[in-house]
């Protein structure tokens, strides 16, 4: 069961990174503009 957790872990947090910096670089345009 852990390593069950440990394998979704790994798999999610790089899309939660990319999702994090997909929602942050509009956000820094518009402040920029």
């Amino acid at each position: 069961m852990a390593l069950l957790i440990v394998l979704t872990a790994a798999v999610l947090v790089p899309y939660l990174a990319l999702y994090v910096r997909f929602l942050h670089e509009p956000l820094r345009e518009r402040e920029i503009v």
